[in-house]
């Protein structure tokens, strides 16, 4: 009886949409990529993990995230940092964050 790896395993169904976003106007776009490989790592399947990506590559990272700590109720830093990391683990509704996020941020 092994239920040891029964957690995030096997799954991988290749998340790396190469929708070569064409728009590299906001410079934060390597914090988008590491925000990217973040969620990726500990969310894979969250509806999360692709609706904060398209955000960040339309709005910026630092929009992003700030939108994202405003929900959270975490000091707004505009980056990922650990109080964002831990309420985002602590945060069980990561598709109502994601609604939230989409309602949040303001496209221009």
């Amino acid at each position: 009886m092994q239920f040891v790896s029964a957690g995030r395993h096997g799954h991988g169904h290749g998340h790396g949409h190469g929708h070569g976003h064409g728009h590299h106007g906001h410079g934060g776009n390597s914090q988008c990529y590491q925000a990217q490989q973040f969620f990726n790592q500990w969310w894979p399947q969250s509806v999360l993990t692709s609706v904060f990506q398209t955000l960040c590559y339309r709005v910026g990272a630092t929009q992003a995230w700030t939108t994202l700590q405003g929900l959270l109720g975490v000091p707004v830093t505009g980056t990922l940092d650990q109080a964002t990391f831990q309420a985002l683990l602590n945060n069980n509704n990561h598709a109502l964050l994601a609604q939230q996020l989409l309602a949040g941020v303001t496209t221009p």
